[in-house]
């Protein structure tokens, strides 16, 4: 986990063909991001997958000692979560 996130060489946006592809790449990308740089809990208490809400809320400023990331952030990916969420379970 480091500080600084390396941005990857080519943006997943120019490959979509459509907003609902979008909103699913974007919030895998989240997820993954949340899981590997941000320290969020994969798993809950139960042993069950956490979803992207949880991982949002479990997450954790890099480099601090479980710092939670800020509110303003926190709602702007709870957004992309609920957007996301309602596209799929549609």
């Amino acid at each position: 986990m480091g500080a600084s996130l390396a941005r990857p060489e080519r943006s997943f946006t120019s490959t979509v063909s459509n907003d609902f592809e979008l909103v699913i790449r974007a919030s895998k990308e989240l997820e993954h991001l949340l899981k590997t740089e941000f320290g969020a809990a994969e798993h809950n208490n139960s042993g069950r997958p956490n979803g992207l809400h949880d991982l949002i809320r479990t997450a954790t400023v890099p480099g601090t000692d479980g710092e939670p990331l800020p509110e303003e952030l926190k709602r702007k990916m709870r957004l992309l979560a609920t957007v996301r969420n309602k596209l799929v379970h549609k």
